[in-house]
């Protein structure tokens, strides 16, 4: 199986998922006035029931674990089905975007970086380091600022500020406080959920494509073989398992799920980009 085809049908399972929690949640909180909560009972939306919009929305906060504010189920079942959602749903989606990050990296990290030596002359650290405040500054921007500014102008913040506040805490995933309230008119509040969900999808993974830049850094400046334990796990190399650290090239046998450009690792993909980070 190709990586491309691989890599497409974890976004299908990852759509999957997502599916299978809004329609649970809808059907527990919302859609079926056996299993939802008492009539008249509200929920953080302000709203009897949950409508799909908002379950789709609750959904890709748990999975992306921000969780703002008051929002939760009410149901006993629905709290139920959280709990398992969110036990087999986060290290799921946890995957995912980490894949796509990877898949990410060659264009947005390295490609910049090799352009800065050899059209520039920069050194390696010299490149690395201007490309993780170019990409810091364009996160910062496009994924923060912006779309607080859009959310500002709307009407769905009161100041700019607490706008600058809700879009951090959700590229964060920290998720301090509630979710900002629907702008008043347009545009619809169900339109609103589902684009917030997107962004999240969106913001989150932009974060850990800085946070891989910010590692292959301190890989270059040899920060992280100083972190490392004294100790190192078993790795095969050719056909052979040995210990210590890698060859240029070798494959290794293990990797972190969240050390996307550790040094002589190759993320699942098959890409070492510790090493293109050095060549």
């Amino acid at each position: 199986m190709g990586r491309g085809v691989a890599l497409g049908l974890l976004l299908v399972a990852q759509g999957g998922l997502l599916l299978l929690g809004t329609l649970g949640l809808w059907v527990l909180e919302g859609g079926a006035r056996t299993l939802g909560p008492p009539p008249g009972t509200l929920n953080a939306s302000g709203t009897p029931r949950w409508d799909l919009a908002s379950a789709f929305f609750f959904s890709t906060t748990l999975l992306t674990t921000v969780g703002y504010g008051p929002v939760a189920p009410l149901s006993p079942g629905g709290k139920a089905f959280c709990l398992a959602y969110a036990a087999l749903g986060v290290p799921f989606t946890v995957l995912t975007l980490a894949v796509v990050a990877r898949w990410l990296l060659v264009p947005v990290t390295w490609w910049p970086r090799r352009y800065l030596r050899t059209r520039w002359g920069w050194s390696p650290r010299g490149a690395a380091g201007l490309h993780l405040g170019l990409l810091a500054g364009a996160v910062a921007g496009g994924f923060v600022l912006l779309p607080a500014a859009a959310l500002w102008a709307l009407g769905g913040s009161g100041s700019f500020l607490d706008a600058v506040f809700f879009c951090g805490m959700a590229v964060t995933t920290v998720g301090l406080g509630d979710a900002a309230g629907a702008p008043e008119g347009q545009p619809p509040r169900h339109l609103y959920q589902v684009a917030l969900a997107a962004y999240l999808l969106l913001g989150v993974t932009a974060a850990l494509l800085l946070l891989a830049a910010f590692q292959q850094l301190l890989e270059l400046h040899g920060v992280s073989a100083v972190l490392r334990p004294p100790w190192t796990p078993p790795r095969r190399t050719g056909g052979c398992w040995t210990r210590g650290g890698n060859k240029r090239g070798a494959r290794s046998a293990t990797g972190s799920l969240w050390s996307l450009g550790g040094a002589g690792i190759r993320p699942g993909l098959g890409l070492d980009y510790a090493r293109l980070g050095r060549d």
